[in-house]
Order: structure tokens, then sequence, then C-alpha cells
């Protein structure tokens, strides 16, 4: 698929809206001082907003299969919640370990880790609830209210955030490292958050895109009828 070019994302709503959201870090580098370290927690954090929204989104695909569907969910859910929950704390341990030494968190406790995570930069938790408030709308107003719901299954959404995170994270984790290496330069922190905001902004085009195509009639065929 053709990624998309400056004037594709400009005119494409979810693009815009993505990319707005995501250089919301930016004032946490500009006016509170973040650093790399900040900004690995920061996406951290939302790999756990992006599980929350993920359970709604395997719930409202299930019901809408009937009963067979909210089987799916009874048993994926739970299996869902344990499988991401460990993947996310070990990895958060491990980001906090790497880049956030100075919090001092040094338990094996969830809570524990949730709120050093929250502590480790100035007003983390306003910056991760604009992106918390930005994917909760997507999920009513396009998983929800454009159907999307039903042309998924529970399986289907249960494997879906792991390769985002595997991606992001490497890059994130490179880009940190580098970072470190030549004393957190802000013009550096800066391109950090630009690289993620530009990730994300393409992302939300190229599933726009798909969903637009998935919803036209095949070459060929007649349009549906309506009366």
């Amino acid at each position: 698929m053709r990624l998309p070019s400056l004037y594709d994302l400009v005119r494409s709503p979810a693009a815009m809206g993505a990319l707005l959201v995501n250089v919301a870090p930016l004032i946490g580098v500009l006016a509170w001082g973040w650093k790399g370290g900040a900004l690995v927690v920061l996406y951290w954090l939302e790999n756990l907003v992006v599980g929350v929204i993920n359970i709604a989104r395997m719930a409202a695909s299930g019901a809408a299969n009937g009963p067979g569907g909210l089987g799916a969910v009874a048993l994926l859910v739970p299996f869902f919640c344990v499988h991401y929950g460990l993947f996310c704390f070990v990895h958060g341990m491990f980001v906090m370990l790497l880049f956030a030494r100075e919090s001092g968190f040094d338990s094996l406790d969830a809570q524990a880790l949730l709120s050093a995570a929250l502590n480790v930069a100035p007003h983390m938790g306003i910056v991760i609830g604009i992106i918390a408030a930005w994917k909760a709308a997507l999920f009513v107003l396009v998983f929800l209210r454009e159907g999307e719901y039903r042309r998924t299954n529970p399986m289907e959404l249960f494997a879906a955030p792991y390769s985002r995170i595997i991606f992001i994270h490497i890059a994130i984790f490179a880009g940190a490292f580098a970072l470190m290496a030549l004393g957190e330069p802000i013009v550096g922190v800066i391109a950090l958050v630009l690289v993620k905001a530009a990730y994300d902004a393409v992302s939300e085009f190229l599933e726009a895109k798909r969903r637009r195509e998935g919803l036209k009639p095949a070459a060929g065929s007649a349009a549906p009828r309506t009366g």
C-alpha cells in the first residue's frame, strides 16, 4: 500500500487527530523539561490505554457475533487481561529500570509501578489523559458508530496490540538510548516525539483508507438498491 503524502494526511481527520494528539508531549518537553526517558514512560502508559480500549473492542465485537461471540469474549478477555497485563508489567519494569532510575521504583507491585510511571515527569497524567481521550473517541466514533465492530471478532482483536507495541518500542528504545548517549539534546527529544506522531498519523490514515475501501462495492458490481 502506497504511503500517504503530507497532503493526504492533512485531508484526513483521523490522521490529523492522531498527529495533534501525539504532538501533545511537546508541551512536556518544551514547558516542563521532559527528557527522552519521560517519553518512553509515556508511551508505555499509552500501551495500558490501548489494552483497556482493546478489551472494550473485544466485548463489542463479541456481542455483535451473538452467543458464540459472547462465549469467546468470556474466554478471551480474562486471558487477554492476564497475558497482556504480564507483558506490559515486565515491559514496564524494564522501562523504569533503564529510563527512570531516578524514580526510585524498586518493587514488583503493579500499582506501585503505575504510580511511579505517572510521577516520572511533571503532569504526566495530563498528557496520557489527552491520549486516552483521543483513543476513547476513536472507539466510539469509528469502531462503534461506523460499525467496525461488526467486521471483526474477538480472536482477531486479541493479538492486535502486540505488533504495534513491538515496532514502536524498538524504535523508541533505540531513539532514547541514542539521546542518552548524546546528552539528551532538546532537538533530539523533539525529533523522537515527531517520529512517533508521524507513525501514528500514517497508521490512522492507512486504517481509515482500509475501512473506506472495505465498505465499497466490488469493482463491476451494481450499487445496492435502497428502495
